[in-house]
């Protein structure tokens, strides 16, 4: 390529760039989009911080206020533009057997349910993998599945909404549960304060 033609294609492409200004405009957006990426993670962050300083005071300051001035109902009434509330102390229950907990640790709480007849309420999902070209295997296998020797995976677990329900039934039907049991289960049982604006009259 000679010098002339070189001169004319540097020309011609710069002739095609976008202009300086577009460039700059389009530059501009990326680091709104950036900017506003920084916000909504610090906007999170403080979500996840407000979320657990209201827990502590729902779980732990309120019921130990309510507890020893000896009540189980407060009002506000309405001020400003926030509407009247109540606060009302309740029983709490939450039991729940994580997915993120060692093997070992899993185990003991599945076995604490079966020792404890409760077995039933452990819900059990098996994983099979077949191979390309398996489907005429797939009824044989649901029906023989240890007779065929497939290998398989076995995953248990316990909805935390039914586990709480049976820690709650216990409590209601006098056959609390120890700190040991508690502990196996990963549940916590005490009060909590709720806190609801009123209806309007």
């Amino acid at each position: 390529m000679s010098d002339a033609e070189l001169t004319r294609r540097l020309e011609q492409e710069a002739d095609e760039a976008p202009p300086q200004d577009k460039l700059e405009f389009v530059r501009d957006q990326v680091r709104h989009m950036r900017d506003l990426e920084r916000r909504i993670e610090d906007v999170e962050a403080l979500g996840k911080e407000l979320r657990g300083q209201r827990r502590h005071m729902e779980t732990e300051t309120l019921p130990d206020l309510f507890m020893e001035l000896g009540i189980n109902n407060l009002g506000l009434e309405a001020e400003g533009n926030m509407p009247a509330y109540d606060a009302r102390l309740q029983d709490h229950y939450h039991a729940n057997i994580r997915s993120d907990w060692p093997d070992g640790q899993q185990q003991e709480a599945l076995e604490w349910l079966r020792d404890h007849g409760l077995g039933d309420i452990i819900k059990t999902v098996i994983t099979i993998e077949l191979g390309l070209g398996s489907g005429s295997l797939l009824d044989k296998v649901e029906n023989f599945l240890n007779k065929l020797k497939i290998p398989y995976q076995r995953q248990q677990s316990v909805p935390w909404n039914t586990l709480t329900m049976m820690v709650k039934d216990r409590y209601r039907n006098g056959k609390p549960l120890g700190t040991k049991d508690l502990r196996v289960l990963g549940a916590t049982v005490g009060h909590i304060v709720k806190l609801k604006p009123k209806k309007e009259k």
